[in-house]
């Protein structure tokens, strides 16, 4: 499992934490359901793992091991600029209003 966190100012370390195994159903019912799923249009840090996963996907030779994924997170996490995640923070309100705009329906956020 891993943990993170963005703020105007900053950005947290990445810790990835070796929890015993994360099954669907405990992705489903611990990630997922209560944390992803109710913000996940809205909240910064989606973008963020998305940036994350292409940079990840780009590279030459793709993580063989847990390990090495683990690794490769941590140095891309390390790599996104403080002001990368400033105007992403900052874009929120103009992401908000469109939301309310569509009424809850689709936008391209």
């Amino acid at each position: 499992m891993v943990r993170d966190g963005i703020s105007l100012e900053e950005h947290t370390a990445l810790h990835v934490l070796p929890r015993g195994s994360l099954t669907a159903k405990r992705y489903r019912d611990e990630i997922l359901r209560p944390l992803v799923r109710p913000y996940a249009d809205l909240n910064p840090i989606e973008h963020i793992w998305d940036i994350m996963s292409r940079s990840i996907h780009q590279r030459q030779v793709a993580p063989q091991s847990v390990q090495e994924l683990a690794e490769a997170l941590v140095q891309v996490w390390e790599e996104i600029s403080q002001e990368n995640i400033r105007r992403l923070i900052r874009s929120m309100p103009r992401r908000c209003r469109e939301v309310i705009r569509a009424r809850r329906g689709h936008t391209h956020y």
